[in-house]
């Protein structure tokens, strides 16, 4: 673990030191593709550091591509750049966790009957009194709380929903399966903003935390618009990332 510098003194923090250390030492080649690194406990021992650091360096690493985890095995160099799927495709929070091996986790915080009011008429394309399936969900990383999600569904979209699992399957899964409804696209909107009171109790951090807020519109296999959600993550343990090529201009 030579590769690896830690310096408690310093003010980047701990998890940062031990992420750039382990980048630069597969960018400059000392760490190969396919090599195995070190466990998180091994990590801990040898520097005296904590699971938390160790786990969101490893974590900012699998989003960036750098490694991968395998059940069983450990973690490795990445064979091939992973992009952020965030923003390239269409999948489940489950999905995604198990794709850079987390394991993930929901609680229904609740379920109810909803009708449409003027805010979340203007965000979304519901109609001012449409009665609508407020569902919200707290999601969790390796029973790490990190995005609270609050969704809202056309009641007669899905009628018994409250009779489906909602925190062993994903509502994409529940849609196409039980009501064929597929997703195709979605379109969201980001935004920094600081925690409300009672959000920051269910994702463990302190009151006046940054988080990222994200809102999302889903449309079906006709383009017809599906639902609405407001998701909010914690701004420390979660990075989004994306790419803008410039186009070159038709000649006229």
């Amino acid at each position: 673990m030579d590769y690896i510098t830690i310096n408690k003194y310093s003010l980047v923090p701990l998890y940062s030191q031990l992420k750039e250390s382990i980048k630069e030492a597969i960018q400059n080649g000392i760490l190969k593709p396919g090599d195995k690194l070190p466990t998180e406990h091994e990590i801990c021992n040898h520097f005296n550091l904590s699971r938390t650091v160790t786990r969101q360096a490893f974590y900012e690493l699998m989003s960036e591509g750098y490694i991968v985890r395998y059940k069983s095995r450990g973690t490795f160099v990445n064979q091939q750049s992973k992009e952020n799927v965030f923003f390239k495709e269409i999948i489940s929070f489950n999905d995604e966790m198990k794709m850079y091996g987390f394991e993930p986790k929901t609680e229904l915080i609740s379920i109810e009957k909803f009708i449409c009011n003027d805010y979340i008429a203007e965000k979304s394309e519901f109609n001012v009194g449409d009665e609508l399936i407020r569902i919200q969900r707290l999601r969790y990383r390796n029973d790490d709380p990190i995005v609270f999600v609050d969704g809202y569904y056309r009641a007669s979209d899905i009628p018994e929903i409250e009779k489906h699992d909602l925190e062993k399957e994903s509502m994409f899964y529940i849609l196409e399966k039980y009501y064929n409804i597929k997703v195709m696209h979605t379109k969201k909107r980001f935004m920094a903003r600081i925690v409300e009171d009672k959000y920051a109790n269910y994702l463990s951090i302190k009151k006046k935390s940054a988080v990222q807020y994200v809102e999302s519109k889903e449309y079906n296999q006709q383009d017809e618009f599906v639902s609405f959600d407001i998701s909010i993550y914690v701004g420390e343990k979660n990075i989004f990332e994306t790419e803008i090529n410039n186009l070159p201009k038709t000649l006229q």
